[in-house]
């Protein structure tokens, strides 16, 4: 293929291709019927990469197959060409999804011959927009608007590998949403790579082409210069007018929704197939059953495409739509309430010849269960200080935050309220245990905090040890405590260390120090110790009563408990770090507890509706060029309780690319840069405190300039057809216009 408007671009060497290195000894190649082993150890591959060394396993994409549930695609070479330049990618949504339960995603792209790595920018884009798509309408998105943005991203993913606008991969895009409760589909595409809608007999709508190429034949048609078939018989029939890459421009992408009534199917495929059988109702007519039989109907057009001469790569993915138009799936009454996690990943993933250190911030958010919190089991211990120092405003500003507290509570919460001076004395109820709230519950609570007076000494290890004690009578379910003080800790740092140690990873627990007597360093290290939010200043103890009730608030939002960040690494690779840095920071590095070999479980805590940011930095052995890792598998995991089975509850990849490509090497990932100097900005200011505290003055890091500030206020946390049975709409994504001089490509 040559491009129409530029000379074309020469083929690069076999050597300037990356080739996967041969075999190790003692392995070997992966069979078509054992796909399960590495190629380069004796590992069983997950998710394409070897769960043993990591390594990303040599594609085989001459000859493609994809099983899901509710779909089936064949791609293949053809044969002529040397390698298959056509990509596809299929999800189906999780049948317990709260969205879109059930729902069908597919995307083809065929890359276009006369412009580099087309086999990458196939692959690229089919990947990116499936995944975009699939999570979008899985949180909940109009597959219209899905549609248009997947669109969008998997365009700019094609975009970010082109070296230069004039040495730009490029590809076509077709893709297809199912919704199986009402049969709508979604369709999107720019190029000439086609959808159908195949019948499945008289009482369905009859077969249709559902897609407009975007051809230089068809601008021709449509303009009416020429008739289809003097249109077809140019030399540019087949040249592309609009096509996804870095030198396309505006691109004109389209966007519609059919409904058709079944039985029939979906057929998505590249310009191998229909080129040879063109007309809907040929496709119909030479493979009957595609809604019955999805896996031989793909194979089956492939198979038609090679006996006629398969000159080009041939992609076929066919979706079959029953007659009553859906699948059973669950309603939102009958699916599970847990929880909805997803997780991405945010890097260059390309490292310099001999370069050995991965970064990635991974974000992890919680979308809650349905009804988040209302049926979770839930504890709250509140912890003021009373010693002596708290006379005067600051306990009666301590009584209010209390107040506020309990007031929030829902009902059925266990409880209980602490005042903390030499020991920790249970304020209500009576005894060394919790309270289930409720009005009654909540009145007697809020009378007996009226009770609380300032007298004797401060011994925070005390008050932590009674809270994990009335825990303990609560068993599981959320855990979550609120610490008040204003001074400083009375007790032999020895034996603060030990409660630490003991209290650990037992419960949460959000610090306050009211005042400015307080020393940073001990709730810093309460905060670590109990995965809390950071401990807040509360310089004027009248904001108090807003702040207690606000992280009462949250920990009543919370949904899940003790979710932990697994991350698994390949041989000999060192996990340098994992922090949480935001909405707070937090080194999680020493905290990893080992339940699977070569993984490391990170503690969380509790979640809400919320989103956290963690930087992961991991050292691996250097690679060769051109070969992938797996320098980090994290997975979001919920322990199981009573013999029950874990949950992963959501996954990604860190990944490592060797190359000399200097342009790739040196991107930098704004956000992890961003992240990187929070840490750095928070380590300096903490230092900042503790110079300050002690009365002395130390050289700010290099980069860093010393300000002194007055600050007043509190501190907070960031929230983180031809048939009348056709339904048609059409629209256009935001900002895509067809207007503009024409530039084509040519498919030959």
């Amino acid at each position: 293929m040559v491009r129409a408007s530029v000379p074309a671009a020469p083929t690069p060497p076999p050597s300037a291709v990356p080739a996967w290195p041969p075999p190790t000894e003692g392995t070997r190649p992966v069979a078509v019927d054992d796909p399960g082993l590495c190629v380069w150890c004796p590992g069983h591959v997950v998710d394409g990469y070897c769960g043993r060394c990591g390594f990303l396993q040599p594609t085989g994409r001459d000859h493609v197959e994809v099983r899901a549930r509710r779909a089936f695609g064949v791609s293949d070479r053809g044969l002529r060409h040397r390698r298959n330049e056509d990509a596809m990618a299929i999800r189906v949504v999780e049948d317990d999804a709260p969205h879109a339960a059930g729902t069908v995603v597919a995307v083809v792209c065929d890359g276009v011959s006369s412009s580099p790595r087309s086999d990458e920018a196939s692959r690229v884009t089919a990947e990116t927009g499936a995944t975009v798509l699939a999570e979008r309408v899985r949180r909940g998105a109009d597959p219209r608007e899905a549609t248009a943005t997947a669109m969008t991203r998997a365009a700019e993913a094609v975009a970010a590998i082109a070296e230069s606008p004039s040495s730009a991969p490029a590809c076509t895009f077709v893709s297809a949403v199912l919704d199986p409760r009402t049969g709508a589909v979604t369709l999107g595409w720019v190029g000439d790579s086609r959808a159908y809608w195949i019948s499945g007999g008289p009482a369905s709508s009859a077969s249709a082409l559902l897609t407009r190429d975007d051809s230089w034949s068809e601008a021709m048609v449509q303009m009416g210069a020429l008739s289809r078939e003097e249109a077809m018989r140019s030399a540019n029939a087949h040249a592309l007018i609009a096509w996804m890459g870095a030198d396309s421009g505006e691109i004109d992408a389209h966007v519609s929704t059919v409904t058709p009534t079944g039985p029939g199917a979906i057929l998505l495929c590249s310009d191998g197939l229909w080129n040879y059988y063109p007309e809907a109702r040929d496709l119909a007519e030479a493979v009957p059953g595609a809604s019955s039989a999805p896996g031989e109907a793909a194979r089956s057009y492939v198979g038609l495409a090679l006996e006629a001469g398969g000159k080009d790569n041939i992609t076929v993915v066919v979706i079959p739509v029953p007659a009553d138009q859906g699948v059973p799936v669950p309603n939102a009454s009958e699916r599970s309430a847990g929880p909805g996690f997803r997780v991405e990943v945010d890097q260059n993933p390309y490292l310099p010849l001999g370069g050995t250190e991965v970064h990635a911030v991974v974000s992890v958010t919680s979308d809650g269960p349905v009804g988040a919190g209302s049926s979770v089991p839930a504890s709250e211990v509140i912890i003021v200080d009373t010693s002596g120092s708290m006379y005067g405003e600051k306990i009666h500003a301590a009584k209010r935050a209390a107040r506020a507290a309990v007031e929030t509570l829902r009902d059925g919460v266990r409880f209980a309220v602490v005042a903390g001076h030499r020991e920790a004395e249970m304020i209500y109820p009576d005894g060394v245990h919790l309270a289930e709230a409720d009005a009654s519950t909540r009145a007697e609570a809020l009378a007996a905090v009226g009770r609380l007076r300032a007298d004797g000494g401060t011994r925070m290890g005390a008050w932590l040890l009674r809270a994990a004690e009335l825990f303990d009578t609560a068993g599981g379910g959320i855990r979550h405590a609120i610490l008040l003080t204003d001074g400083q800790n009375n007790e032999v740092p020895d034996v603060f260390d030990r409660v630490l140690q003991r209290v650990a990873g037992s419960f949460v627990c959000d610090c306050r120090g009211v005042g400015t007597d307080w020393k940073v360093e001990e709730l810093r290290r309460i905060d670590a110790a109990l995965l809390g939010g950071g401990p807040g200043i509360v310089a004027d103890p009248a904001d108090l009563e807003a702040d207690f009730r606000a992280m009462a608030q949250a920990s009543m939002g919370k949904a899940v408990a003790d979710v932990a960040l697994r991350l698994w690494t390949p041989p000999n690779a060192v996990v340098r770090y994992v922090k949480q840095v935001a909405p707070t920071v937090q080194d999680l590095t020493h905290r990893a507890v080992e339940r699977v070999t070569r993984a490391g479980d990170y503690p969380t805590g509790s979640w809400g509706t919320e989103s956290r940011d963690y930087h992961v930095c991991v050292e691996v052995p250097p690679g060769d060029p051109g070969r992938q890792l797996r320098a980090g598998w994290v997975r979001v995991v919920l322990p199981g309780e009573g013999g029950a089975q874990e949950q992963v509850l959501a996954s990604g990849n860190i990944l490592a690319e060797w190359t000399s490509d200097e342009a790739r090497v040196t991107g930098i990932n704004p956000r992890v840069a961003h992240y990187t100097g929070q840490v750095e900005l928070a380590q300096a200011i903490q230092d900042g405190l503790d110079a300050r505290r002690e009365g002395t003055t130390r050289p700010p890091p290099p980069g860093w300039a010393v300000l002194s500030l007055s600050h007043t206020s509190r501190g907070t946390r960031r929230p983180r057809g031809s048939s009348t049975a056709w339904s048609t709409s059409s629209t256009r994504p935001p900002g895509r216009s067809g207007s503009g001089p024409v530039s084509t490509r040519s498919t030959r």
